[in-house]
């Protein structure tokens, strides 16, 4: 019995068990990091994406904005051609013309893309741009770059030689 005893209370190879425990709890902890290393490198991926898809969408939506702010176009004039509506001026006779001949909304979508008259200062591969117009003559911008969208609605002014412009537009969030 008093060497059972004497075996239940020695302290050899207690170091040895400790070192074991910590090697073991390294490693649970290492394998852990490893695990999540690569997951959280494929979310901060997508948050990249995300940012860069925001950033298109803005500064598109609000070059559009200082663009068509103030632009003028004569309502009561002859129907533009299609081969001017490559520009915002003639964009924006075409749908005049449109609405003033059907008296309906009328729209037009454009694909964002590099180089062109509408994305010369941004540079986005993929995306559209949307106007759509009243029959009062607002103008509805939507822009939309992957999962970002932003809406630039722009009231109309009508002068009194039937000259139509377009005022301070207001950029929300869709």
């Amino acid at each position: 019995m008093g060497y059972i005893n004497q075996k239940l209370k020695s302290r050899a190879g207690a170091s040895l068990l400790f070192a074991l425990l910590v090697i073991l709890l390294c490693s649970m902890a290492g394998s852990v990091l490893i695990t999540a290393a690569p997951a959280s490198a494929g979310r901060l991926n997508g948050l990249k994406e995300d940012k860069t898809e925001y950033y298109a969408a803005f500064s598109t939506v609000r070059v559009l904005r200082d663009q068509l702010e103030g632009l003028t176009v004569d309502g009561d004039g002859p129907d533009q051609p299609d081969a001017e509506q490559d520009t915002l001026q003639g964009l924006l006779a075409g749908l005049v013309s449109q609405v003033r001949s059907t008296g309906e909304p009328a729209q037009q979508r454009w694909g964002l893309s590099h180089g062109g008259d509408l994305t010369d200062r941004v540079r986005q591969s993929l995306g559209w741009v949307e106007f759509s117009m009243d029959a009062g003559y607002r103008l509805t911008v939507q822009v939309c770059c992957g999962s970002s969208a932003y809406t630039l609605r722009l009231p109309v002014m009508e002068q009194e030689d039937g000259t139509l412009q377009w005022l301070e537009g207001e950029i929300t969030k869709e």
